[in-house]
């Protein structure tokens, strides 16, 4: 996602204020090279670029940009005194932009919410603890899966002009996180598919009569209200 909405780490600028202190040298991205001077001998003065990944030219690549942003670090807490202690208890995640760490609540009650349906749906299956470990991982993948791709996009306005510090710590606060976290309901689908895949079982429509097949409208409006 990052090479895809080509996402780069905003570099320190020069400030033009103070002594600037130089010596001499072959300067970045260059090594001493041999060249042909005036008087048809070499020209040891002259040099080379030793790093095009510094001095690109012509089509440049994400993949080749030294500043790129980097992939968050992700740390997964299960101890509620760890949780309380990074200061976010009660949220899902919490992102750290100088570090460019991702915190995340693995006590979060969305990861139970979403434990407890599908193990639900899936009651009838021949290898409950099997279901069981399916239902776990899924649960927790989704909700880390959906509060980096938030910290992503909310990383991906940092070079747009109309988005200041303040409301880029916005996009990537806990509270945004949560929410990110908390709307799980469009990735059930998937989940579901690949769970009936590995136990070859259909899921139980709890509450919903098997002979009643809902209308995708009516799904939306019972999904809204």
């Amino acid at each position: 996602m990052l090479n895809q909405l080509r996402v780069r780490r905003v570099s320190p600028k020069v400030v033009p204020l103070g002594d600037i202190q130089v010596t001499n040298g072959f300067g970045a991205a260059s090594a001493p090279g041999y060249g042909i001077g005036k008087n048809g001998g070499t020209d040891n003065g002259r040099n080379k670029p030793s790093d095009l990944s510094i001095v690109p030219t012509g089509a440049k690549r994400a993949e080749m940009f030294r500043n790129i942003e980097r992939a968050p670090e992700i740390i997964l807490l299960y101890e509620e005194a760890e949780i309380e202690e990074k200061g976010f208890k009660g949220r899902a995640a919490r992102f750290v932009m100088e570090s460019g760490m991702l915190f995340v609540n693995m006590l979060y009650p969305s990861i139970g919410e979403m434990r407890a349906l599908l193990e639900s749906e899936y009651a009838d299956a021949s290898e409950p603890e099997t279901m069981r470990m399916l239902v776990k991982q899924h649960a927790e993948r989704t909700i880390i899966l959906r509060v980096g791709r938030t910290v992503v996009y909310a990383l991906a306005k940092q070079l747009n002009k109309e988005w200041d510090q303040k409301a880029l710590e916005t996009a990537s606060s806990p509270e945004s996180l949560s929410m990110a976290a908390d709307d799980f309901t469009d990735t059930l689908q998937n989940v579901r598919r690949d769970i009936g895949r590995k136990l070859r079982v259909n899921r139980v429509v709890v509450g919903i009569p098997a002979a009643t097949h809902p209308t995708p409208a009516a799904n939306a409006v019972g999904e809204a209200q």
